[in-house]
């Protein structure tokens, strides 16, 4: 009876760790465009991923982070606080261009 609820115990702690593994989400522009090849990390590291094509990321929870950024060169970087959210949309800013003369 003991081990029967322990091996329950941890199934159920096993499932639950899975749930929150991965962060997943879409990076878009400000039109709601997939933005593909967009750099998706955890704060203060170089663990991250890339875009595919249609803007989607699956990034492996690390630790205790809490925080991802995003960024694309002609766009300004965005930092997202994650906490319970598993699925993310976010939305990146055009940098202005500067015309030289």
């Amino acid at each position: 009876m003991y081990l029967n609820r322990l091996i329950v115990i941890l199934t159920l702690g096993l499932m639950s760790h899975a749930t929150l593994a991965q962060v997943k989400g879409r990076v878009v522009d400000e039109h709601g465009e997939p933005l593909a090849g967009a750099t998706v990390r955890w704060e203060g590291t170089a663990v991250g991923t890339t875009t595919d094509e249609d803007g989607r990321f699956s990034l492996a929870k690390q630790g205790d982070l809490h925080e991802i950024v995003t960024s694309l060169m002609g766009y300004r970087n965005d930092t997202t606080c994650i906490h319970s959210r598993k699925v993310l949309v976010i939305r990146l800013m055009e940098l202005p261009t500067e015309l030289s003369e």
